[in-house]
């Protein structure tokens, strides 16, 4: 009975860390995709680096729930441009060009937001285990379509479409002109 017993207290820690290790995963993913929308070149060509690391907070925080005020180390966010000759393997983030990855960690150990507490453990004198999870995201670029291409944007009107010449060059503003 009591291999038995212990076998049940073993699954039921387990099974906590992975739930929570889910939790971090899903936090990550949505934090990095959400931050990496944040890296799109403004029109004098700048990138807001501290919008892209407010984001990474804010959806971490909005994320994980049972940690009011989680918090993300700055060295747990990294933002960089991605070599795409490491993407099978490696996977390499440069400090170089136009930045378009945004890599987080997030973390429940001794160096942010404590380590996960467990149940049936402790009776074996193992009170906290340490997760943590990754997630990185990089911005494609759109390819260019060349003058005249047989693409119809759907946000312009079909008639106004029709009747422009190929080649012509469109502005788009935000009164809709």
């Amino acid at each position: 009975m009591v291999p038995m017993m212990a076998m049940v207290a073993f699954a039921i820690d387990y099974g906590y860390l992975l739930k929570t290790r889910a939790a971090l995963q899903r936090a990550a993913d949505a934090a990095a995709l959400a931050a990496v929308r944040n890296l799109v070149p403004s029109a004098n060509g700048t990138q807001n680096l501290a919008a892209v690391r407010a984001t990474v907070l804010q959806y971490a925080r909005a994320n994980i729930a049972e940690i009011a005020l989680f918090s993300v180390l700055d060295a747990d966010i990294k933002i960089g441009r991605y070599d795409p000759k490491t993407v099978y393997a490696n996977f390499t983030i440069l400090d170089d060009g136009i930045l378009d990855t945004v890599r987080v960690t997030l973390r429940r150990d001794t160096q942010a937001n404590s380590p996960v507490s467990l149940f049936f453990a402790r009776v074996i004198g193992i009170n906290t285990r340490p997760v943590n999870a990754t997630a990185t995201a990089v911005l494609q670029k759109a390819s260019i379509l060349p003058p005249g291409a047989d693409v119809l944007p759907f946000s312009i009107p079909k008639a106004k479409w029709v009747a422009t010449s190929p080649g012509s060059i469109w502005s788009v503003y935000a009164d809709n002109t």
